[in-house]
């Protein structure tokens, strides 16, 4: 058998086909179609393979189309470019994750708290806390689905009370007063899901006085300008 006809017609035919791994794939499935004719001729000419299977390069190119799948070659630079833009990619998908979560709550007004009356209450909020104002701090974890909330506040103290409301480790948090034996309405309709803490401070170190919490899953912008805000 001349292997050298054989060899010099394997050798095209892999010089045909690009990337090592495809290149093997297409040799192995020539052999496997070579089997016959080796039958019949041990030791084809180069002329016999060409009668048998016409050009090494068309032979490539034919047996690339009967493989049910084949691997791609990639090329040194476009790997590069994957392991660069892949590790990129998760971690900006992870920062724009974490910055929507962690945006500011931007629109809420302060008004007084007679504009909501129970009736209103009652038809367009949920219940969530009913608490005096103390030393200790009043928590709450805000549902997603609940995109407003509202915080209803008497103070009934002699001097005014700061009321502090945290809901981000990053972003600043509310902050107002409600001035002696007078009552605020603090409405948040953009509200971020997750931990929202009040905290209560005055001057002189009393404290006197209720705040409601209530949620709502629709925004509840109320007409009324922000007269304190």
């Amino acid at each position: 058998m001349r292997r050298t006809d054989l060899s010099l017609y394997e050798k095209r035919l892999r010089k045909s086909v690009s990337g090592f791994r495809l290149r093997s794939k297409v040799q192995a499935a020539f052999r496997r179609s070579l089997s016959p004719l080796l039958e019949e001729t041990p030791c084809p000419s180069y002329d016999a393979l060409l009668r048998a299977f016409g050009p090494p390069e068309h032979m490539a190119q034919t047996l690339l189309q009967t493989m049910t799948t084949h691997p791609h070659p990639r090329s040194g630079k476009l790997k590069w470019i994957l392991a660069v833009s892949i590790p990129l990619l998760l971690i900006f998908g992870c920062f724009g994750a974490l910055s929507f979560r962690d945006r500011p709550e931007q629109n809420f007004t302060l008004s007084d708290a007679s504009a909501y009356s129970e009736k209103v209450l009652l038809q367009d909020y949920v219940f969530c806390q009913d608490r005096t104002f103390c030393d200790c701090d009043v928590e709450w974890d805000q549902p997603k689905e609940y995109p407003s909330y509202l915080l209803l506040l008497q103070n009934e103290n002699e001097t005014s009370t700061k009321i502090t409301v945290r809901y981000s480790q990053r972003q600043p948090p509310h902050t107002f007063d409600v001035p002696p034996e007078s009552t605020r309405a603090f409405l948040v309709d953009d509200s971020q899901p997750g931990a929202h803490v009040i905290s209560f401070s005055s001057s002189n170190g009393s404290l006197a006085g209720t705040v409601r919490v209530l949620l709502s899953t629709a925004k509840k912008t109320p007409s009324l300008p922000n007269k304190f805000g």
